[in-house]
């Protein structure tokens, strides 16, 4: 059953994630209870959840782009296939009741947002809570730009070969054993990133510099390139890369980190590792 705890941390509404099909959501979700007349974005309801998705140009699918589930300005229950087993108001909720659970479960945001018409919370997952007059007025997760207006396409000299992959993770190694292990994390997530840029552009996505981490987890997981494991690891470890790398508080880096951050790059690249030792280096 869905958690209000994993919304928060992952993004996931149960089943639902970004990247999805409309298509995907119904197979998992079953039927909205209405459809939005626009086509671009569609947009499907399901109680106070409403999922919108995009179609971008020159593309034929639409993939879901924002899930915001909304308690304001009218209350309506989440259908029996969302409802949340650890959170689930039966009237609207307040701010004081959220940020309760927020400590709960200890997982704090990293932003504070104050507007003249309410505030928001905005969580390394990339969920964002708003508040107004003391009350939760929604809680969202959108992905914006899927690249950089800089983005270079994969086969340019700035992306790094196979061999270079396989030294930034070998690099990382070499931290861990003198108990860098902030650094090990740092240097082993770019090896990984790189990873995952090469199997999104073999899966026929966004494989570009620039293009958002999460972006890249999120779509790779709804084209079935990785698992529902390996999607929540690499959601756990991107938020504390992005902890470290950005100075926020602390969080714990410990040596179990580093091969499986290997053990996925190494699957990503695949049949690649075998024809590395071909590859011109830079």
């Amino acid at each position: 059953m869905p958690l209000f705890e994993e919304f928060l941390r992952t993004g996931h509404l149960g089943p639902v994630i970004l990247g999805m099909t409309p298509t995907d959501v119904m197979i998992a979700i079953g039927d909205p209870q209405d459809t939005s007349k626009k086509s671009n974005p569609l947009q499907l309801k399901y109680g106070c959840a409403q999922l919108s998705f995009w179609k971008a140009p020159n593309h034929r699918t639409h993939h879901l782009r924002e899930i915001a589930i909304t308690y304001q300005p009218e209350f309506e229950p989440l259908p029996e296939t969302l409802v949340f087993t650890d959170w689930n108001p039966t009237e609207p909720p307040t701010e004081l009741q959220f940020r309760s659970f927020m400590h709960k479960i200890g997982y704090l945001p990293v932003h504070l947002v104050e507007g003249p018409s309410g505030s928001q919370l905005v969580f390394l997952s990339g969920v964002t809570a708003l508040f107004a007059n003391k009350m939760v007025h929604s809680i969202r997760l959108l992905q914006r730009e899927t690249k950089e207006p800089t983005a270079m396409p994969l086969s340019d000299e700035r992306e790094p070969t196979i061999k270079q992959i396989l030294e930034m993770l070998e690099e990382a190694d070499r931290a861990t054993q003198i108990g860098a292990h902030g650094a090990a994390l740092l240097m082993a997530w770019a090896g990984l990133e790189a990873a995952l840029r090469r199997a999104a552009l073999r899966a026929g996505k966004q494989g570009k510099i620039g293009v958002q981490p999460s972006i890249l987890i999120r779509e790779l997981f709804a084209s079935g390139q990785l698992t529902p494991a390996e999607h929540s690891t690499l959601e756990e470890l991107r938020q504390r890369r992005t902890a470290l790398a950005h100075g926020l508080a602390p969080m714990t880096v410990d040596v179990e980190i580093i091969p499986r951050i290997k053990a996925i790059a190494n699957r990503l690249l695949g049949d690649e590792l075998t024809s590395s030792h071909s590859e011109p280096r830079y």
